[in-house]
């Protein structure tokens, strides 16, 4: 298991601000030592959702969260008192204060019975082609069901991402690389993206299957069906895996 992730929850009996919650490393990654995405686990969808810092979001009472530390110097996290709050709580709100200093599109996985909504393409102020904190670790499915993450290597070798982050503002063309863990799943699967945040109309983002070499532009349509034929076996559910 992975030192770098922890399961915490909302200490307090009440909602809480996701962006009032900090570490102890200040001016490292998110929040002072943070990483962002934070991962919670959905039992309708059967996937983990992930929620970004600075996005507004609020938690409700007792939530229980997985979160990245951004550096090993990281080793406490905070949740200050005024961070509650009497507002609905569904970690999905939206300030008007931050409502442009992001730009996301949120990737969904689907197969049948299976489901993976925690993947998005991430764009913001802080980030760039390098390692920074909004590009969050993938967490392996609780029920060990298909996953998608970004591959990528910053230096130190490959590892999976749940979010590849880039700048907010773009001046060259961007590569990102989707791999697939197919869980011993064979089948249909389809890739849609129905969430876009923020992103410019003029944005050309082309998705290309390395299968087929079949490709689509993603501003126009909202989703791609593939098939797969498993190339391992289905795995275990009985122990919980981190990158």
């Amino acid at each position: 298991m992975s030192d770098t992730h922890t399961l915490v929850g909302n200490p307090f009996a009440s909602n809480v601000e996701l962006d009032q919650i900090s570490g102890n490393d200040t001016g490292v990654g998110v929040n002072n030592g943070l990483t962002s995405p934070i991962s919670i686990w959905n039992d309708a969808t059967s996937s983990y959702q992930t929620f970004n810092l600075g996005e507004g979001s609020e938690l409700s009472a007792w939530q229980g969260f997985f979160i990245e530390r951004n550096s090993a110097s990281t080793t406490s996290l905070t949740f200050p008192v005024l961070s509650k709050t009497d507002s609905t709580a569904d970690a999905a709100i939206f300030s008007k204060r931050v409502a442009e200093q992001f730009r996301s599109i949120d990737l969904q996985l689907s197969n049948n019975d299976y489901n993976d909504h925690s993947t998005k393409l991430y764009f913001s102020t802080i980030s760039d082609e390098l390692k920074d904190g909004y590009d969050g670790s993938k967490l392996s499915s609780i029920n060990a069901s298909p996953t998608i993450a970004f591959l990528q290597n910053f230096g130190d070798g490959e590892e999976l991402l749940t979010q590849d982050a880039r700048a907010f503002e773009l001046d060259t063309e961007q590569n990102y690389e989707l791999v697939l863990n197919d869980a011993g799943v064979s089948g249909e699967y389809a890739l849609s993206w129905e969430t876009m945040k923020n992103i410019p109309s003029h944005w050309e983002i082309i998705l290309t299957d390395l299968v087929t070499n079949e490709s689509i532009n993603m501003q126009s349509e909202n989703s791609y069906t593939f098939d797969v034929i498993a190339k391992q076996k289905r795995p275990n559910r009985t122990v919980l895996e981190l990158p």
